[in-house]
């Protein structure tokens, strides 16, 4: 219902839009006394096609975007002073996944790498609460996220723990991974709740697991490798 609201708000808009013709110019792609854009601005971008309605604020987005390409909504994006704050993408007509962004103070510095000898000092900037949807439209996966100052939601950041359910939305798995981005434990949970976990250590030398142990769910050993 949510998807439909929006998609409804945005057509019925740019209806009025064409219908009113030259007096949607006067309110629409305008810019205030110092040459900022202010107000709603509707862009078509031409390398891809797509048709965006935005808000201005004296030069920053400000409050809500839609993405659309051939009349098909694509994507959500709401805007606080130029700092996206929430992104919302479809898939065909359904919701595909959602991202709620949090600004965090860009002194926050962790190291992620493959191997020892290739170890990489980053500026956390921002981090998400990441969201994926089942076709019904129950959640399906469940991640926090951090990003680098040069990552975006298409290149991708890093989750340190990330949490599966089923269609009916069951907790099934729980992932948790160090600032390396290297799994340090998995829980696995049936519906009557946890049922068990394994918790892996790595060669301080190589990038290999060095062990694997499994526990039952009231953290007894039950095999180790």
């Amino acid at each position: 219902m949510k998807q439909f609201n929006f998609k409804f708000l945005v057509v019925m808009l740019l209806c009025l839009l064409q219908a009113s013709g030259v007096c949607a110019q006067n309110f629409l792609n305008q810019h205030d006394e110092n040459g900022k854009k202010h107000g709603q601005w509707v862009d078509i971008e031409s390398e891809d096609g797509f048709q965006i309605i935005s808000n201005y604020r004296h030069g920053l987005k400000h409050g809500m975007e839609y993405v659309y390409a051939d009349s098909s909504l694509l994507r959500i994006h709401e805007y606080d002073k130029g700092d996206k704050v929430r992104h919302t993408e479809f898939d065909g007509s359904r919701l595909f996944c959602e991202l709620q962004f949090e600004k965090i103070d860009t002194t926050l510095v962790a190291s992620f790498s493959n191997s020892l000898t290739d170890r990489v000092r980053h500026h956390i900037v921002s981090k998400a609460l990441y969201k994926l949807f089942h076709p019904n439209g129950v959640v399906s996966k469940e991640s926090v996220m951090y990003f680098r100052e040069e990552d975006d939601i298409f290149n991708g950041g890093f989750e340190f723990e990330v949490k599966l359910y089923n269609d009916k939305g069951y907790l099934t798995e729980i992932k948790f991974y160090n600032n390396e981005q290297r799994l340090i434990e998995n829980r696995y949970y049936n519906e009557s709740g946890l049922d068990y976990l394994i918790k892996y250590e790595y060669n301080p030398f190589t990038s290999g697991v060095s062990s694997k142990v499994w526990y039952d769910k009231n953290g007894n050993v039950i095999q180790a490798l």
